[in-house]
């Protein structure tokens, strides 16, 4: 393998399925960046799995794409929208199932200069742990990454340095938004216990209709906040927050395609706002508003 220092990143490095389905528009292998490889795409109905690459893999959605991913043992779907983002940390496999031809941005951000990024933001005191993200909205890093596929068209020499600072703005979204620190000295404390993962998961199920805090699933697994977000997050790969929204949205379809309750009723059983929250996260996620999913069930 060539010294990627001098000669960058290159295909090989990253996550994608060279030949499956896969067409590249324009990669970034003949720049010569060092600490981030970007790949324009065009890709074709396929599945695909990856073991995990030792660096950080983005992807973000130029067109509407129907996706499905496999992560461990949890399968998402979404119908995503132009600019969502879905992330994957270093090392992790998954499995993917793309059934609608799309364009994409693929991002591959080398783990030293993510590394190097937390070390800044933190200090040095703490281990960092990417939390697996898929089809999120973001404004700020859909701006920095459409800024890629912009600097993927200008020449070598005018695109280094802007790549380097757009590498170190990226990684510092993630570090801001879809990571965990992991303190020194602090074990395995990381993960919730079955016995209170059962308890908090039963609890969200009881009482989804109501606005449950995160004080009160901290309380139900007997530990204070942040040691509760840190535990679940470790458990499970998502956050509270992130959780508590597919369950809501999965008790939603449940309730569109089995039951005739009005749209304002369902909204209230699954603890959405109101009914236009719950069409507005209902369609985020699925690409499709709740009336009209109801349609397509019956």
């Amino acid at each position: 393998m060539k010294n990627s220092s001098r000669c960058g990143l290159s295909l090989p490095q990253t996550a994608i399925d060279i030949g499956n389905g896969i067409s590249f528009l324009r990669t970034s292998d003949r720049l010569g960046w060092p600490n981030l490889h970007a790949a324009l795409t065009e890709e074709q109905p396929h599945e695909a799995r990856h073991d995990g690459i030792p660096s950080l893999w983005l992807a973000m959605v130029l067109s509407q794409a129907d996706i499905c991913r496999n992560l461990g043992c949890r399968e998402e779907h979404m119908i995503m929208q132009p600019g969502r983002i879905s992330i994957v940390g270093p090392k992790t496999p998954l499995a993917v199932r793309l059934k609608s031809t799309i364009r994409a941005l693929h991002i591959t951000l080398k783990d030293e200069l993510f590394n190097e990024v937390a070390s800044e933001l933190f200090d040095g005191a703490s281990t960092v742990e990417v939390v697996p993200t898929f089809g999120a909205e973001n404004r700020c890093m859909e701006f920095l990454l459409r800024s890629v596929v912009e600097t993927l068209h200008e020449p070598a020499h005018h695109s280094g340095l802007k790549i380097e600072y757009l590498s170190r703005a990226l990684a510092s979204a993630i570090l801001g938004k879809y990571a965990v620190l992991r303190r020194p000295g602090i074990r395995a404390d990381s993960r919730l216990s079955a016995h209170q993962t059962q308890r908090v998961q039963e609890y969200i199920r009881e009482h989804l209709s109501s606005n449950i805090s995160l004080n009160e699933l901290a309380a139900v697994a007997g530990v204070n906040r942040a040691a509760f977000i840190r535990r679940f997050t470790g458990t499970l790969n998502t956050t509270p927050h992130q959780y508590l929204t597919r369950v809501r949205l999965k008790r939603s379809q449940d309730l569109l395609s089995e039951s005739d309750l009005p749209l304002a009723q369902i909204a209230s059983v699954c603890g959405f706002a109101d009914h236009a929250h719950f069409t507005t996260v209902f369609k985020r996620a699925l690409g499709i508003v709740p009336s009209a999913y109801r349609r397509q069930c019956s």
